[in-house]
């Protein structure tokens, strides 16, 4: 066998490249909606901060705590210093610790 033989036989051997398709079947696709989404929001927090929109929180009426409603009207009932606030503050524990106790039953 001479070096042209060889050299003709490698010729016909020759490695070829991978598939076209082998990219698109190894690696997903990027999705950009995510992203889009994000900035979207991200655009319109920003905006509505600037037009002053971020201060509706501050128009929402608030419910008062009942657990500090509660305290507030038991340390007047009991004078309404600072002992008759740890006195209430401990009775509507207690009574929260019976009413815990009895739902278990």
């Amino acid at each position: 066998m001479k070096d042209h033989d060889i050299e003709s036989a490698l010729r016909r051997y020759r490695p070829v490249g991978p598939p076209a398709d082998l990219h698109a079947r190894l690696a997903p696709p990027r999705r950009v909606w995510p992203w889009a989404a994000a900035a979207a929001a991200l655009l319109a927090v920003t905006l509505g901060a600037r037009a002053g929109i971020g201060n509706l929180a501050s128009q929402v009426p608030t419910v008062p705590d009942p657990m500090a409603q509660a305290v507030a009207d038991l340390t007047q009932l009991l004078g309404g210093d600072a002992p008759a606030r740890q006195m209430a503050e401990l009775i509507i524990v207690e009574q929260q610790m019976r009413q815990e106790r009895t739902r278990e039953q």
